[in-house]
């Protein structure tokens, strides 16, 4: 069974902001998006997802592409 893209994207943006040793607040910083989006990404709160530009400005921020965040084979 497929896992909720909700869920493997949050998963990724955890592994990555740890992976950097990067706090939510620097990403907020980096990103630009709002720390109650982040948090709600991140504790997958949100009803219908994340915009593709708030998933754009996140892989920025990471340092990836945007396809890194929806792939559900980075936390395998």
């Amino acid at each position: 069974m497929e896992k909720d893209i909700r869920q493997v994207v949050a998963g990724n943006v955890r592994y990555l902001m740890s992976d950097k040793n990067m706090s939510t607040n620097y990403l907020v910083y980096q990103s630009g998006v709002n720390s109650q989006s982040i948090q709600n990404l991140l504790n997958v709160r949100t009803k219908n997802g994340i915009t593709i530009v708030i998933l754009q400005k996140l892989a920025k921020a990471l340092g990836v592409n945007s396809s890194d965040l929806v792939d559900d084979r980075k936390n395998e």
